[in-house]
């Protein structure tokens, strides 16, 4: 039986004009109800508890969780609710937490006394409080079915699929067949187990169940119980699966119901084993000599490619020397550090790199270079950050897309001319 145990909180909704009459409407109470009687083992009857304060709850109240021999007790990962209620003519506001109480076995239960803490306002000061609720008693009458007792839900169905069609099997071969028991109203791990019988002419393995609660079904939850049964056959024929019979007891109704599932057939046809044609002796010495050669030739070319290199190691390790340094010296590897450093450097980092670019493009400084490109966007960045290193006072940051476009340009791409080594020879 799942039981839905309400836990709610209420505080006082104070009003510039409330007066109540009744000094006891303004301590702090709480009321635990069972709202419905007549509950079975493994049904579901809603329940509630009330904590009712005379202020307004600044502290959210604490909801324990408490012992029930013989019952499961659990806390749904569900949301709080906000509700209201009137007592002694006085408006109230609170918490609503639902508790879920699973009795295992018929009989009476008696809910405990369930301390609830929380935090309200007095006069403008922040207080704390603690409120003791009455136990509940009730009475959990057995679901039995030929003196079985029986699991109840709110609803329940059972299905079955097969990893492959049961009729088209080989000797060997394994059917693996799911058994899935969805119910509302309770918790998974209540859920009994489904009897599959003991089929003739099968070998059968169940695997451990799984469950889970809060599986969304349309726009519900539901509890699932999830059972796999593996099947093998070692010889040819035709064999049954006993029909399944799920019995349950319906709380809507309160009636016992019968979940079913039809008997299914098993065809296992013998298994065709193909035997390989012997190979000639001569045919099967030829391959073994070609797989030598495939597996040897290249282990050979790795051996000879590795003497190579412990030859010419020096000559390698000055090629690859030479290379590396041609490449960092390089134009476009300079063009690509300088960018770089115009993206994520700070002022004196980029200054000293457009000072390198501009003479490797051949001026003799970074006017020159923002000059030479006519651009006047870039000679005002150059100056600008002039400014930021050497002048004095805060002025303008600077544009890096701005440089890193000098840097990009065609034009600054020119080196300045040269005078030539020597003089004309008529002026």
């Amino acid at each position: 039986m799942s039981i839905l145990f309400r836990l709610v909180a209420f505080t006082l909704l104070l009003t510039a004009k409330l007066v109540v009459s009744d000094a006891l409407a303004q301590e702090p109470i709480i009321r635990a109800k069972i709202e419905e009687a007549g509950t079975r083992a493994g049904s579901a009857s809603p329940s509630r508890v009330e904590c009712a304060c005379s202020r307004v709850l600044h502290l959210t109240p604490q909801f324990p969780l408490f012992a029930l021999p013989h019952a499961l007790v659990t806390l749904p990962d569900e949301r709080s609710q906000n509700v209201t209620d009137t007592i002694n003519g006085v408006q109230f506001s609170g918490i609503q937490k639902r508790y879920s109480i699973i009795p295992q076995v018929s009989g009476s239960y008696n809910i405990p006394s369930i301390q609830i803490s929380f935090g309200y306002l007095e006069d403008g000061n922040r207080k704390q409080t603690t409120v003791t609720s009455a136990p509940v008693s009730f009475t959990v009458d057995a679901a039995q079915q030929d003196g079985q007792t029986e699991f109840a839900a709110g609803s329940l169905e059972l299905s079955q699929n097969f990893d492959r069609p049961p009729d088209k099997l080989q000797t060997g071969d394994a059917l693996v067949r799911t058994l899935i028991i969805t119910a509302t109203d309770t918790v998974a791990i209540t859920i009994p187990p489904v009897d599959v019988g003991t089929p003739q002419g099968l070998d059968q393995y169940v695997k451990p169940a799984t469950v889970a609660d809060n599986v969304s079904v349309g726009r519900q939850t539901a509890s699932r119980r999830i059972e796999t049964i593996v099947y093998t056959a070692s010889k040819a024929g035709t064999f049954s699966l006993p029909a399944i019979s799920y019995h349950w007891f319906d709380v809507q109704s309160q009636q016992i119901e019968t979940a079913t599932l039809p008997e299914a057939t098993v065809t296992v046809a013998a298994g065709t084993t193909k035997s390989a044609p012997l190979a000639e002796p001569a045919s099967s010495s030829l391959a073994s000599w070609q797989l030598l050669w495939r597996l040897a030739l290249p282990v050979l070319l790795l051996a000879i490619v590795l003497a190579l290199v412990l030859r010419y190691r020096v000559q390698l390790s000055r090629i690859l020397h030479e290379w590396n340094e041609q490449r960092r010296n390089s134009f476009h590897h300079l063009k690509r550090q300088t960018l770089r450093i115009i993206k994520t450097g700070d002022d004196a980092q980029i200054n000293a790199a457009l000072q390198v670019w501009s003479r490797r493009l051949g001026y003799s400084s970074i006017h020159d270079w923002a000059a030479a490109a006519n651009d006047g966007a870039l000679v005002a960045q150059v100056e600008t950050l002039q400014r930021q290193l050497y002048g004095k006072g805060h002025c303008a940051d600077i544009d890096r897309h701005v440089l890193a476009h000098g840097v990009r340009s065609r034009l600054s791409h020119k080196r300045a001319p040269k005078p030539p080594a020597l003089l004309e020879l008529n002026p």
